[in-house]
């Protein structure tokens, strides 16, 4: 009996941990838009509004934001003329702003922040630093709670959510224009871009001067962030649902912020050979969309080479063609966490280098005339006896 009530419990906690990565994911998917159109007109990283909005939301469950569209917690302070719900928090029955939406609570977030003294030190911070950010709100006093910053951190890592941060910076270095963005769900359960022009803003505002140095630095640093995320995109699309094989190994594609734990009992796996197949380290759960081996990828690959693409890293090649990283870091002569140039070849099998090859040619020219001396006939030497 008592094994049956552990499985039962096993099973549950099992069941909420899903459920609650699945309302994570809509609620990104709902509200990851609304997020960078915030951080575009005030400057807060849509990855911390985001983050923020999960934690104090619990992914748009709570009680409280079902009764009044309140994602922050935000409480009514002396300056709040609008309506009010009367919840306990750090004391009982106290007083919180209600929204007629949530896209009236995000705003009222981003101007909270930025509007109070007590947050002003946060908008000199680098808004691509999400873990400067994190602590930061604690040390301004916006939560009591001791671990908020890990809370938030972990949240951000765990779903990927520095991307919509990014994102926003290379809508705002590009001044609005066409730029893709990261991705909602269709119908289908595919993803699909959202286009700029549909983000509600008729005009997007001026960058602010002290956002302006952190987005060149951000594009200097990632110039293709914008290509990498419709390259993300294109994979989703690219690879088949479920299982399928790379290099005659079986593989799946995953998206970021799947429990690599379930995953592994899932097919069967353990969670330590998983992570081996991989080289995922102590990953527990995926940081990024990205294809996971179900089985130990081989020393070789089945083409000589691989061509590196912009922004392509060992990694995602180890990944791409089903190679063990460590194969492709001694073909290459290369080092962990090598950046590649575009265009540069990536040698997916054993390469001899080119003195060897010389030298294997010199041998074989030698040998061959080697052999042609040993084959000529040579000439018999009459002596004369008469001479």
């Amino acid at each position: 009996m008592k094994k049956v009530v552990m499985c039962v419990l096993y099973v549950a906690i099992v069941s909420a941990a899903v459920a609650q990565t699945g309302a994570i994911r809509q609620y990104v998917d709902t509200y990851g838009e609304i997020a960078m159109r915030e951080m575009m007109r005030t400057g807060v990283p849509a990855s911390i509004t985001l983050a923020q909005g999960i934690v104090e939301s619990q992914a748009g469950q709570s009680d409280l934001v079902k009764s009044s569209n309140n994602h922050f917690g935000i409480k009514c302070k002396e300056e709040w003329t609008g309506d009010c719900v009367y919840h306990d928090d750090d004391l009982k029955n106290e007083c919180f702003r209600v929204y007629n939406n949530a896209e009236e609570s995000f705003r009222d977030h981003s101007d909270f922040l930025k509007n109070r003294p007590y947050y002003t030190s946060l908008f000199d911070i680098n808004p691509a630093d999400y873990k400067a950010w994190a602590k930061g709100l604690k040390r301004a006093g916006y939560a009591t709670e001791r671990d908020y910053p890990q809370m938030l951190i972990k949240i951000i890592e765990a779903n990927g959510l520095q991307q919509y941060t990014l994102t926003a910076l290379a809508r705002m270095k590009g001044g609005g224009a066409n730029t893709a963005s990261l991705v909602g769900d269709n119908e289908e359960g595919k993803a699909t871009p959202i286009p700029v022009d549909n983000m509600g803003d008729s005009t997007t505002p001026p960058v602010e001067s002290h956002l302006q140095n952190a987005i060149d630095k951000q594009q200097s640093e990632q110039p293709a962030i914008v290509t990498a995320v419709a390259k993300k995109e294109q994979d989703r699309d690219t690879y088949p649902s479920g299982v399928f094989t790379i290099n005659h190994r079986r593989v799946i594609y995953v998206n970021a912020g799947t429990s690599l734990r379930l995953m592994a009992k899932k097919h069967g796996i353990k969670i330590a050979s998983l992570l081996q197949y991989n080289e995922l380290g102590k990953q527990r759960v995926l940081k990024d969309d990205r294809l996971v081996f179900l089985e130990a990828k081989p020393y070789t690959g089945e083409h000589e080479y691989h061509v590196a693409t912009h922004n392509e890293t060992l990694d995602d090649i180890a990944q791409t063609e089903g190679v063990r990283l460590a194969s492709l870091l001694e073909y290459n002569h290369l080092k962990a966490g090598a950046k590649l140039e575009s265009g540069k070849k990536v040698y997916l099998k054993p390469v001899k280098s080119k003195s060897a090859k010389a030298a294997k040619t010199s041998r074989t020219v030698k040998s061959s005339k080697s052999s042609a001396q040993h084959t000529v006939p040579k000439k018999k030497i009459h002596k004369a006896h008469n001479a």
